[in-house]
């Protein structure tokens, strides 16, 4: 597994969306491999980047635009999405798949009232069957 720094991970994303947003000026993100562990990424668009084998366990994904394969994003009315196969964030909540399928409903209230309830309610069995239609296959 390669090793990293935040500043050298910093640089790389910067770069990455000046890939994805202005093509020359920027170069595609190649983090294959990579120790990212609980590292943030809140934020990035890393849409085109290679993450095939990084290690992304407790890596902060709150409001990233994914790669669309190790890293998933969807948005849902208010709420942007972000999954891996371990890990799911919804606006600024991080947990556990397995922590969300278990929180109860005042467990859901409190991150973020009344809304994010009645969202729940609506959306969280289509989040569920798209996070394991996204990694059946794997």
């Amino acid at each position: 597994m390669k090793r990293i720094t935040r500043d050298e991970l910093k640089r790389i994303v910067e770069l990455h969306e000046k890939w994805v947003n202005e093509g020359r000026s920027g170069v595609r993100a190649d983090l294959r491999n990579y120790d990212l562990i609980n590292y943030d990424l809140r934020g990035s668009n890393l849409m085109g980047a290679y993450l095939t084998g990084a290690d992304l366990a407790g890596t902060m994904i709150n409001n990233c635009i994914g790669n669309m394969k190790e890293i998933r994003s969807i948005q849902l009315e208010t709420y942007a999405i972000a999954f891996t196969k371990e890990v799911l964030a919804i606006g600024c909540e991080q947990h556990s798949i397995d922590d969300w399928k278990n929180f109860s409903d005042d467990d859901i209230c409190e991150m973020d009232g009344a809304l994010a309830l009645a969202f729940w309610e609506k959306w969280k069995d289509h989040i569920f069957a798209t996070i394991d239609l996204c990694f059946r296959e794997e």
